[in-house]
This record gives structure tokens, C-alpha cells and sequence, in this order.
């Protein structure tokens, strides 16, 4: 499948995205976790929501997913959307103000 967001685009079957026409490797759980979040865009989702998706019937540390976010960021740092953590409600996609 195909999730598409700005100029970014994530073929879940081949763990590959394209942005800007440049293809980036992904990781199983990185792929997992942007399409959730594109999936869910624009909803705020729970950091639970997000585990439940990417690691069911799974605990992991709250860091885990703290280290996965901040890896896609670095992945795509000139992306219109930006991947908030809003502390104590979890996370969101959102345009950035291009000013």
C-alpha cells in the first residue's frame, strides 16, 4: 500500500519512501510508525495507540518510540509536516508554519 503526505511518499510493501524523489530506506517499525501517523493525520494519537500499532501485545520502553521519532525526523528534515511530541498527549503530524 501507498500513504502519501506533502512530498512524501511510503510504500509499505517494499519499506521504501520517496521524498522529494529521493528513495529513503526505512526501517519495519519507522514504516510502521509513519503510516500510522499519516494514516491518522491530522489526529493527535495517544503514544499507547501508536505502540498498540506498531508493537502489539508488546510492552516496550517509553523511550523506544521517543528514539524511532526521532530517527524519521532526522530522515526527512526539510518535510512540510513536522512529527510534534506533545508531552503527556502524544503525537501529531502537523504543517509547519512556512513563513
Amino acid at each position: 500500500q501507498i500513504y502519501r503526505l506533502g512530498s512524501l511518499k511510503i510504500n509499505t510493501s517494499d519499506l521504501r519512501a520517496c521524498y522529494r524523489g529521493e528513495i529513503i530506506e526505512l526501517t519495519l517499525t519507522e514504516m510502521r510508525i509513519m503510516k500510522f501517523l499519516i494514516r491518522e493525520y491530522p489526529h493527535l494519537s495517544t503514544r499507547e495507540e501508536i505502540n498498540q500499532e506498531v508493537w502489539p501485545n508488546q510492552k516496550v520502553m517509553p523511550t523506544t518510540l521517543n528514539t524511532h521519532l526521532s530517527n524519521l525526523r532526522s530522515k526527512f528534515p526539510d518535510w512540510e509536516y513536522e512529527i510534534l511530541n506533545i508531552k503527556g498527549k502524544g503525537v501529531q503530524l502537523v504543517l509547519k508554519n512556512l513563513v
